[in-house]
């Protein structure tokens, strides 16, 4: 999946996150008895989310800051 979609993804609440990938659950249900292949591009799209979710809970236990460029040229004290 795109960087893009996990960086935007990261960017959401849990709550938001949790909400979407229920929304897209449905999603994901709903065709997946479907010829067009939609039915596996919604769960993808799930379990993208919940990779997202475990890497924030991951960090946030952490306690870390994301990594910037703009801090990596700073020295270290």
């Amino acid at each position: 999946m795109s960087t893009d979609l996990r960086a935007a993804l990261g960017r959401l609440t849990a709550g938001e996150r949790e909400a979407l990938a229920t929304r897209w659950r449905e999603n994901a249900a709903y065709w997946s008895g479907r010829p067009s292949g939609l039915g596996a591009m919604w769960a993808a799209l799930v379990d993208q989310v919940a990779e997202v979710d475990a890497l924030e809970r991951l960090r946030a236990a952490a306690e870390t800051e994301p990594h910037t460029m703009r801090e990596a040229r700073r020295p270290r004290r």
